[in-house]
């Protein structure tokens, strides 16, 4: 038991720069059908990001 082993890898495109991510980035979809909020939400956050750290990650 405890944490699982985690393997960075360099996703096509190189958008994880060979880190791990560490969020989902919000669909495309979503900027359109939610874009107050989203925009809130990013601003809060700082960056749409794979790599933008989030309340657990500290």
């Amino acid at each position: 038991m405890g944490y699982p082993v985690l393997t960075p890898v360099n996703f096509p495109g190189k958008v994880t720069n060979g880190t791990i991510p560490r969020r989902i980035k919000y669909l495309t979809g979503e900027y359109s059908v939610n874009s107050t909020n989203l925009a809130e939400a990013i601003k809060r956050q700082r960056n749409d990001s794979f790599l933008t750290k989030i309340w657990w990650n500290k």
